[in-house]
């Protein structure tokens, strides 16, 4: 689960930098999953995808959730100008196992990137 929220995390951040959404000087290059990547120094954006983050952990650790949806819309007319659609699918591989609740996979981190 915490695999699957830092690639949203990061995502949406790539995202916000990509599409101009807020100034390039707001965000910081760190390194990540051997990539380079920006991720936005603005504590408003932080404190946001802290808090819907968090809530989509617990869904997914209840699996109760299987796609999560980021909006870029007008802020004057509410039209919508881009959505992006990550598809969430639960995997219980064979050798996995259960920590406090939490299923701990044992995938490779490049398999899970290749897919």
């Amino acid at each position: 689960v915490e695999l699957v929220i830092d690639y949203l995390n990061y995502g949406i951040n790539s995202i916000l930098f990509q599409r101009g959404i807020y100034p390039p000087e707001s965000f910081n290059t760190e390194e990540h999953f051997g990539l380079s990547i920006l991720v936005s120094t603005d504590e408003k954006i932080i404190g946001f995808l802290k808090s819907v983050l968090g809530q989509i952990k617990d869904w997914l650790l209840g699996e109760q959730v299987n796609k999560m949806s980021l909006v870029i819309a007008n802020v004057n007319t509410k039209e919508v100008l881009e959505r992006w659609d990550f598809k969430l699918e639960y995997e219980k591989p064979e050798g996995s196992a259960t920590e406090g609740g939490e299923v701990i996979g044992k995938k490779d981190l490049k398999i899970i990137q290749k897919e």
